[in-house]
C-alpha cells in the first residue's frame, strides 16, 4: 500500500507547488523594490514581514492607476483561512481618495492567510490585487530565512526601502553575515571597525539594522563560527586548537582561520560562550547562527587526545542554549549550519530551535534533498527545516524547480536579502542582483505552508528517495 501512496503524494505535493508557483510572477527587481503585492491597479502592504499571536495586522492597499479615481464605490478586503472566508472589510471609496487602510486582529491561533483587495465601481469590481500573511507562536515554528551582509555607512532612506522590500517577500528572520570583528573576539571595541577581509564596518549600522528588521517583523540572527579563529589568536592559544595525525594545526583558507578544539572542559569553548553571551547582550540579536565548515570530523587536542567533532559539536550546542536561555529568554534562539548534512543526525537531537542544512555533494539528486528533509523532521522531533543551496542563478527553472520541490517537502530555501539579491556562494556578499527571481516569500507558498508540511512530513516516501 505505501508503494501505492508514494506516487500519488509525490504528484500531489508537486502539482500543489508548482500551481503556488505558477502565479508567483516573475519581477525585474529593483532599488526601490516593487511590492509583492503589485496587481495591474491595486498594491496591497502589510505592515509586517511576519505576525505573532495576539498581534493585529495593518494592511494599506493603494491604487495605482489614476484612470480609475472613483466619484463613488468602495474598497473591499477579503481575508482567507485557505478556502474558509476569516473576515471581509469594506470602505467607502471617497472622490479621488488612492489609499485605503484596514486594520484586523486574527484569532490567537497559528495559521497562514490570504488577502484579497478588491475596487469596486458604480457597475461592479474594476481591480484586484492579492497578498498574504502568517500568524505564529514563534517564528522558528516556519523560518523563513533572509539575510545581510552590508554594514557600511548609515543612509536611512536606502536602508528603509532595502528592508521593506525584504519583508515583502515576508520574510521572518534575518542572518547577519559576517557582521563581527574577529571569529574570537566578534564584538567590536570600536564603532567604525575592520573586519578580518579587511571591510570597514559601522557598528551603529549593525545596531539600526537590527532595529530595522525587528520594526518590520523579522528576527534578526547573529552569525558566528563555532571553532573558527585568527592566525594571531590561535598563536596564543595553541593549547585550544585542533590537531591531524602528524600533529599539525588543522586551518581553514590556507592559513586565514584556524580550527579550535570546540569539546567540553576546552578553553576555547569557555571563551567562546562568553563572547557569545556578549554579543546578544550587546546587540539584542534574537539569538546565533552557528555555523562550521564541514570537518574534520575526527581529531586530536594539543595533548594528543581523539576529539569526535560531531558528538563536541552537540554538547557545546547544548551548553549555548541553556546559558543563553538562563541569562537571556527572549534572546536565545539558535540555530546550527549542517554542512553537506554532517552532523545532522548527531545535532539534530540537541535543543537548538530549527535544522538549517547546507547541500553539497555527495548529495546531489532532488532524491536526497527529499531523504534530508525527511530524516531532519523525524531526527529533530519535528523541528522545521531551513535548506541552503546555491543553483546556477542564470537559470529561473532551476530555481522555480528547487523551490517548489523544498516548498512541497515541507521546507523552506535560504536565498534572498537585501538589496534584492540572491545568494551564488556560501559567501554571502557574493551575491546576484538584479536578475528576473521568483519571489520565494509569496503569497500561495505562505498561506498554504502549514497544510503542505503537514502533508509532506507525515506521508511515505517518494519515489525520488
Amino acid at each position: 500500500m505505501r508503494r501505492r501512496e508514494a506516487p500519488l503524494r509525490t504528484a500531489l505535493l508537486l502539482g500543489l507547488a508548482f500551481s503556488c508557483l505558477g502565479v508567483i510572477y516573475m519581477t525585474q527587481l529593483t532599488a526601490g523594490g516593487p511590492s509583492a503585492a503589485a496587481g495591474p491597479a491595486l498594491a496591497i502592504e502589510l505592515d509586517k514581514a511576519a505576525y505573532g499571536i495576539g498581534m493585529p495586522v495593518h494592511i494599506t492597499v493603494q491604487l495605482t492607476e489614476p484612470e480609475l479615481l472613483l466619484d463613488t464605490g468602495s474598497m473591499e478586503l477579503q481575508i482567507m483561512r485557505l478556502t474558509e472566508p476569516a473576515a471581509r472589510l469594506q470602505l467607502p471609496a471617497d472622490p479621488g481618495q488612492k489609499v485605503w487602510r484596514f486594520t484586523w486582529q486574527p484569532p490567537a491561533e497559528p495559521a497562514g492567510y490570504g488577502v484579497r483587495a478588491v475596487l469596486h465601481g458604480p457597475r461592479g469590481p474594476l481591480a484586484t490585487s492579492e497578498s498574504a500573511f502568517d500568524v505564529t507562536g514563534d517564528w522558528t515554528e516556519i523560518p523563513r530565512y533572509g539575510f545581510m551582509s552590508e554594514f557600511g555607512t548609515w543612509n536611512e532612506e536606502s536602508e528603509t526601502r532595502a528592508v521593506q522590500s525584504m519583508a515583502r517577500l515576508h520574510l521572518n528572520a534575518v542572518q547577519f553575515y559576517d557582521w563581527l570583528y574577529r571569529h574570537e573576539t566578534p564584538v567590536p571595541t570600536s564603532d567604525v571597525f575592520t573586519d578580518s577581509l579587511g571591510r570597514r564596518l559601522y557598528a551603529d549600522t549593525i545596531r539600526r539594522k537590527i532595529d530595522l528588521s525587528r520594526r518590520y517583523g523579522m528576527a534578526p540572527m547573529a552569525y558566528v563560527a563555532i571553532y573558527a579563529a585568527s592566525p594571531a589568536f590561535y598563536e596564543q592559544h595553541k593549547d585550544w586548537g585542533l590537531y591531524d595525525r602528524e600533529g599539525q594545526p588543522i586551518d581553514f583558507g590556507d592559513g586565514y582561520l584556524y580550527i579550535m578544539n570546540p569539546a567540553q572542559g576546552s578553553g576555547w569553548r569557555e571563551h567562546m560562550i562568553r563572547e557569545w553571551l556578549k554579543i546578544v547582550e550587546t546587540y539584542d540579536f534574537d539569538g546565533l547562527h552557528i555555523d562550521q565548515y564541514g570537518y574534520p570530523k575526527v581529531a586530536y587536542d594539543a595533548r594528543g587526545r581523539t576529539v569526535m567533532v560531531g558528538p563536541a559539536f552537540r554538547s557545546f550546542l547544548d551548553e549555548t542554549k541553556e546559558k543563553l536561555a538562563e541569562q537571556m529568554p527572549q534572546r536565545s534562539r539558535i540555530t546550527f549550519n549542517s554542512v553537506a548534512n554532517w552532523p545532522a543526525a548527531l545535532v539534530a537531537e540537541s535543543s537548538y530551535d530549527f535544522n538549517y542544512i547546507e547541500v553539497w555533494p555527495p548529495y546531489t539528486t532532488y532524491g536526497d534533498l527529499e531523504t534530508i528533509i525527511q530524516a531532519s523532521y523525524e531526527r529533530s522531533g519535528g523541528k522545521a527545516t531551513v535548506i541552503a543551496a546555491y543553483p546556477d542563478r542564470p537559470h529561473e527553472p532551476t530555481v522555480l524547480l528547487l523551490d517548489a520541490f523544498i516548498f512541497a517537502h515541507g521546507a523552506t530555501h535560504i536565498e534572498l536579502g537585501e538589496g534584492n539579491g540572491m545568494l551564488v556562494d556560501p559567501y554571502f556578499p557574493q551575491v546576484s542582483t538584479g536578475r528576473r527571481i521568483p519571489l520565494a516569500g509569496a503569497h500561495p507558498v505562505l498561506r498554504l505552508h502549514r497544510l503542505v508540511q503537514g502533508l509532506a512530513l507525515r506521508c511515505p516516501p517518494s519515489p525520488f528517495a
